[in-house]
């Protein structure tokens, strides 16, 4: 492409990408942004082992402590899994069970 406002925009990029404060300019951001990312992941996690914890107890009374623990280590899909069995279980035990996968 032959367009002089073109190639005028390509120079400055080009020459903006290979100053250093730039580059670490751009780094920061990335890691601003991937920190940002899973500090958002965290956050609706708990906010989801929150909910789960509450249905419990609603349903079923206090919890075992080994259940809370497993809540706590738990990964997305499983608190996910959990949460929708919350809804037909008659046991706690049927939540956690392995068998209605």
């Amino acid at each position: 492409m032959n367009d002089p406002v073109f190639e005028e925009a390509k120079r400055a990029l080009e020459e903006l990408s290979a100053d250093p404060a730039a580059q670490e300019l751009a780094q920061e951001r990335e890691i601003w942004a991937w920190n940002h990312e899973m500090q958002l992941r965290y956050a609706r996690s708990e906010g989801e082992r929150n909910v789960l914890r509450k249905q419990l107890v609603l349903k079923f009374g206090e919890l075992p402590a080994e259940v809370i623990v497993r809540i706590d280590n738990a990964a997305e899909a499983e608190l996910t899994r959990w949460t929708e069995r919350i809804l037909t279980a008659n046991t706690l035990n049927q939540v956690f069970e392995s068998s209605r996968e």
